[in-house]
């Protein structure tokens, strides 16, 4: 992704962006732990990984930053429920194609309640802003372009 921003933006063009880190959604994580072998959530890269991600696609002096945000929810249902509306989907590898049988919900929901907090469960999002700049190409003083390979030659 970050190589085909790079393709279109302008020179001299700022990159924007924010995305999810690994700890996003952490306690449904953990209430997912043990209840069968599928995956169930996505994973997100860490902020320092998108940062040399940047760099490697071209881009100058990426800025990364982070915060974690906590929304917190009456029961399990209403965490699905917002997750659901916002579009969100699991895309991983392993997951399951069916529905959850009654034990796998008992079990998640089981779990899941032994991190309610002052009666209320927790539902952290770890939100990771970055911005990068696409520089101008490098020259020699004759003029000609400077090309970046991926590879050394010999």
């Amino acid at each position: 992704a970050f190589a085909g921003l790079h393709r279109v933006l302008k020179a001299d063009g700022l990159l924007m962006f924010s995305t999810f880190g690994p700890d996003t959604l952490k306690e449904l994580r953990q209430a997912f732990s043990g209840v069968d072998s599928h995956n169930h959530l996505n994973r997100f890269a860490d902020m320092h990984d998108i940062g040399d991600m940047l760099v490697h696609a071209g881009f100058a002096e990426p800025v990364m930053d982070m915060e974690c945000l906590t929304l917190t929810y009456d029961d399990v249902r209403g965490v699905l429920y917002d997750l659901k509306r916002i579009g969100a989907h699991n895309a991983t590898a392993g997951r399951s194609h069916g529905l959850m049988g009654k034990n796998a919900w008992a079990r998640l929901v089981e779990n899941y309640e032994r991190l309610r907090r002052d009666g209320k469960l927790p539902a952290t999002y770890e939100v990771v802003y970055g911005h990068a700049w696409k520089p101008q190409p490098r020259t020699t003083k004759d003029g000609a372009a400077i090309i970046r390979t991926p590879f050394r030659l010999k």
